[in-house]
Formats: structure tokens, C-alpha cells, sequence
């Protein structure tokens, strides 16, 4: 931990208040180094992230209950950020490519359905 400095006025740790006004005086090295604006600094906020999931987890989904118990019991529970991270990306792809995979099995059936009420509906043409 560093230990605080005598006589200074404001946390060096926070640079601009959540409102977006500025504390301190961010490094002039470089040319467009400047606080972050409001928009910015909402934009990063990641509180409340987590519940996005893990709410689910909370009210014990059977699914969700059954997918962690066998994570648990073969070792693949997420013990690092990384992990976490990657686990993360590994449900997003499993849940984009399931949702396109499935509006291409309703579009194939429903066209499938449109011909099959077309074949049906053309008398039959017997010699």
C-alpha cells in the first residue's frame, strides 16, 4: 500500500468524478492525454456487469445448476480472470452461433413447409 502524502487535496486514484468533472490534471506528455469525458467514463462502468449471468446462477437454473456441478466435479470451474474471460467468449460464440444456426433450421423448414403446400396442392397427373 503507499502511504498517503501530507497536505494533498484530492484521491490520486480518481482523476475525474463519475459526473465527469475533473479532479486533477491529467499528464501533459502527450498531446491528446485528457480526463474522460461522461459518455466515456458510463461507456467503461462495469458495475452491475455480472448479474447479467450470473442472476441466472442465483435462482438456480436447472440448466445452469447442471453445466456448473460437472464443471465442479471435472475441474473446469474458472479459477483465473483469464479463465473467466474465456469462458465468457466460449458462451457468447455457443450463443450467436446457436441463435444463426436456428433462424437458418426455421427458414429451411418454413420453405421446406411453403413447397411441400405447393406439391400438394397441384393435382395429381396421372397417364
Amino acid at each position: 500500500m503507499v502511504p498517503a502524502i501530507e497536505n494533498l487535496d484530492h484521491n490520486w486514484s480518481q482523476i475525474v468524478y463519475r459526473e465527469g468533472n475533473q479532479l486533477a490534471t491529467v499528464g501533459h506528455h502527450w498531446k491528446l492525454s485528457r480526463a474522460l469525458n461522461k459518455e466515456e467514463i458510463v461507456h467503461r462502468q462495469r458495475e452491475g456487469t455480472c448479474l447479467t449471468c450470473h442472476q441466472d446462477i442465483l435462482e438456480n437454473s436447472a440448466a445452469i445448476n447442471l453445466l456448473h456441478h460437472v464443471a465442479e466435479y471435472t475441474g473446469q470451474l474458472p479459477k483465473t480472470n483469464q479463465q473467466h474471460a474465456n469462458l465468457i467468449h466460449k458462451i457468447l460464440l455457443t450463443s450467436a452461433w446457436g441463435q444463426v444456426l436456428g433462424a437458418v433450421a426455421i427458414s429451411i423448414a418454413g420453405l421446406g413447409g411453403i413447397f411441400w403446400w405447393l406439391r400438394r396442392r397441384q393435382p395429381n397427373q396421372q397417364n
